[in-house]
């Protein structure tokens, strides 16, 4: 395998991944994102949402909204998180902590 062949299926998995987070983040108002959690519900990722409620887009693919992982989150945002999705996420077990 070419090292052009292996980038390519990273950013069709990338690609893959963040369309999945487009297609089930939530909003959540209250902290001024959207909210999705990955495919096997072991993260927690946050897009920041615009004044007028919208997210914020890629800036390398605009198709896909500015998702990232959360690595150190407050307390409050995981009880919020965990009642949205009916996830049990403890604020202290990330890797930010």
């Amino acid at each position: 395998m070419t090292s052009e062949s292996h980038l390519g299926e990273q950013d069709a998995e990338l690609s893959q991944m963040l369309a999945y987070l487009d297609k089930t983040g939530v909003l959540l108002d209250d902290f001024g994102c959207y909210v999705a959690l990955s495919q096997d519900k072991s993260a927690i990722f946050t897009c920041p949402s615009l004044v007028d409620g919208s997210p914020e887009r890629d800036v390398d693919d605009a198709s896909h909204m500015n998702w990232s992982e959360v690595t150190a989150p407050e307390s409050d945002f995981v009880k919020r998180v965990n009642k949205a999705f009916g996830t049990a996420f403890v604020w202290d077990e990330f890797p930010g902590r």
